[in-house]
This record gives C-alpha cells, sequence and structure tokens, in this order.
C-alpha cells in the first residue's frame, strides 16, 4: 500500500511539474513565455454612460521572436486579481483563459465594487519558425454559466 502511495505521488510530482511551468511547448513551433496581469488601469461609475465603451480590445503584435496578445477588458472592479492560464487543444486551438478568481456563493459582497474597471492582460508567446494557429480567449466569470467568448480567430506569421 505504501509502495502505491508513494508511486501515485511521484507521478502527480511529475505531471503536475509540466502544468506548474511558465514555459510550455503549445502546437508545434509555439512556446507559451508568460501572462502580464493588469489591474484596475481607470475606473468608471456603474451609472456612467461614457465610460469608454465596454468591449474588449485584443491587439495581436508580432516581433521577430515574440507575439504578444494583448487583452484590454471591461469588468466590474473586483477587490481580488484575475488569473490566467494557456492551454493547447489536440484540435490546434490554443486556449487563453482570464479567470475571476471571486468566489460569490461564500463572499457575494466581498469581491466586487460598485464600478467599472479596465483590466489589461498581456500573453506572451515565443516562436521559432511560421505558424498558422487557432485561438480563443475566454473570460471565466462565476457569475455566468458558460465562458464568454472574448476574441477567437488565427495567427499567421
Amino acid at each position: 500500500m505504501k509502495r502505491t502511495i508513494l508511486i501515485f505521488i511521484s507521478v502527480l510530482i511529475v505531471f503536475s511539474g509540466g502544468w506548474l511551468s511558465c514555459k510550455k511547448k503549445l502546437n508545434g513551433s509555439l512556446l507559451f513565455e508568460k501572462v502580464i496581469l493588469g489591474g484596475c488601469e481607470t475606473q468608471y461609475d456603474l451609472d456612467d454612460q461614457t465610460r469608454g465603451g465596454g468591449d474588449p480590445i485584443v491587439i495581436i503584435s508580432v516581433s521577430e521572436e515574440f507575439i504578444n496578445i494583448f487583452v484590454k477588458h471591461y469588468y466590474i472592479c473586483k477587490l481580488v486579481p484575475f488569473e490566467a492560464r494557456v492551454e493547447a487543444t489536440k484540435d490546434n486551438i490554443i486556449y487563453m483563459y482570464i479567470i475571476d478568481t471571486c468566489d460569490d456563493i461564500l463572499e457575494p459582497s466581498g469581491c466586487y465594487e460598485r464600478c467599472y474597471c479596465e483590466y489589461t492582460v498581456d500573453f506572451v508567446f515565443k516562436y521559432e519558425e511560421s505558424i498558422n494557429q487557432k485561438y480563443k480567449i475566454l473570460l471565466l466569470d462565476p457569475r455566468q454559466d458558460n465562458p464568454i467568448i472574448i476574441s477567437e480567430g488565427v495567427i499567421t506569421i
């Protein structure tokens, strides 16, 4: 029994190392480097109709080695930071998740304030050769039943 538990723990450690690592090879020549989470850059009152639009802005920029996918998203003001993760699927799509970590079931009034903010997330990838990569950027909001699609498309270099 002890041996089985030790083997299980060893396998768990080996597999979790790949998930916890920041740099992760994705679909061929694309390498996930890091994500840069920005806090509330600009704050708007909930009743302010001129709060800068509200639709997310996605800017994809390419340099000689890196692809930056910059997302500016308008969202209710939060007292806890967002999280983000990147994963590749078998169908050759890279998913970028922006995750609202508020647990409004346990603490409904402790997560959000009565305002909107402009939050930024910058997904950084390194690439080695030309790519034709499908992507989806999703917002996981605990107040919604399904993920919200912020953007989807194909990056071609």
